[in-house]
């Protein structure tokens, strides 16, 4: 059996910063989400983490700075594990998988475009903000 969709404009996904489509699996196993950058190194993508999902993010152009730290929740507040957030830079091609419990957020510029492959769907309860940059 195969599955076919399409990838839509999702609510929200739609303003100075960025454009953002996605498409979201109908039994929520996965979701592709497709970026493109409007702003250069504007406010960020991100400051969040999540505690279930898994995300792979390959850079398809363009460049930017990946900021993360693990976290951990104590009495249900944020801690970051490191004083200090790590910072990578991301060229065309690079790939960067984010497991659950890292806080990240993306500065990318104009006119970079990024895909990220979510081994669940979209869950606004699974996204606390988390200030990494």
């Amino acid at each position: 059996m195969i599955i076919i969709g399409k990838i839509e404009p999702i609510r929200g996904g739609d303003d100075d910063r960025r454009m953002i489509t996605a498409y979201e699996s109908k039994d929520g196993e996965f979701e592709i989400t497709y970026f493109v950058i409007r702003k250069t190194m504007g406010a960020p993508l991100g400051n969040h983490y999540h505690r279930e999902k898994k995300e792979t993010f390959l850079i398809l152009n363009g460049s930017g700075i990946l900021t993360y730290a693990d976290v951990v929740e104590v009495n249900n507040k944020v801690r970051l594990y490191l004083e200090k957030p790590d910072i990578i830079e991301l060229h065309e091609g690079t790939v960067v998988q984010i497991l659950p419990y890292t806080a990240h957020a993306f500065r990318l510029e104009e006119g970079s475009v990024m895909v990220c492959f979510s081994d669940k769907a979209f869950n606004a309860n699974d996204m606390p903000f988390c200030k990494v940059i």
